[in-house]
């Protein structure tokens, strides 16, 4: 039998280890304890707030629907702006279509 086919699942399990381990562990708070703000990372809208503490952003919006999504846009704009590049540089790369014919695609079709 092939060496690389019999270690293949051995470093499966080893890597599915590791990241077990680190999610268990990455940013964790002592069970019952609340998460601490990092200084100046608590930002507010609304009746909405976010902070970031251990690596971890917290958010909580409350109210309407439209309060809600609207918190939600104020207060992970950054991270969503910074999804959107990280996607549009994903498709990029691995697709021979470009951003401005995806978007007006998706303008065709939910326009209609």
């Amino acid at each position: 039998m092939n060496t690389r086919k019999m270690l293949r699942p051995l470093a499966v399990a080893l890597i599915i280890c590791a990241l077990a381990h680190c999610i268990a562990s990455c940013g964790s708070t002592p069970q019952g304890e609340a998460a601490k703000p990092v200084a100046g990372s608590m930002k507010t809208e609304g009746k909405g707030y976010r902070f970031e503490s251990n690596g971890w952003i917290y958010l909580h919006i409350e109210g309407g629907p439209y309060e809600r999504g609207f918190q939600h846009g104020k207060l992970m704009a950054r991270e969503m702006e910074n999804m959107r590049k990280a996607l549009t540089h994903d498709y990029f790369i691995n697709s021979d279509l470009r951003w401005p014919h995806i978007v007006e695609a998706a303008d065709q079709v939910l326009t209609r």
